[in-house]
């Protein structure tokens, strides 16, 4: 089975070789397809998102970064990423989150990111279709009953 997820992108450390788990492809289809659901073109799943670090001794440095899953709908723009215990290890993977997204703001203007763990997108608590929808203001608030209210 390969592990190039829609066959239009691939991460690799530059030998050619995909990292990601069959989980993590699997995951990023069903929230591109979930954009795609809610009227988002240009949906991509590991969409770069490049940005730059300015050095302490005055050099730039170009960061080459992708999102799991990109999409737009007019203005609106939606980067959604996966996180999963191995890129979050400790305190550190989490605050090199918050860093990423806002170096990912300040380069590409405004866009909303949204973060989901493997536990949410599948394991024990796997939130609905729905419910991952809500999170991203693609519906509004589900009431009771299970009716979205739009």
């Amino acid at each position: 089975m390969s592990l190039k997820g829609d066959g239009k992108s691939n991460r690799t450390t530059g030998r050619g070789r995909d990292h990601r788990s069959e989980r993590h492809i699997r995951y990023q289809n069903v929230l591109a397809s979930l954009l795609r659901e809610h009227g988002f073109v240009d949906v991509k799943i590991e969409a770069p998102m490049p940005y730059t670090l300015q050095l302490p001794n005055g050099r730039t440095l170009k960061i080459r970064y992708r999102v799991d899953c990109y999409g737009r709908k007019g203005n609106r723009r939606i980067a959604v990423e996966i996180d999963g215990y191995m890129g979050h290890k400790g305190v550190r993977g989490y605050a090199m989150d918050g860093l990423r997204s806002r170096r990912i703001q300040e380069a590409h203007g405004p866009i909303d990111i949204y973060r989901f763990t493997f536990r949410q997108l599948g394991g024990a608590g796997k939130w609905t279709s729905e419910e991952i929808a809500q999170e991203m203001s693609l519906i509004g608030p589900i009431t009771a009953g299970g009716e979205k209210r739009i």
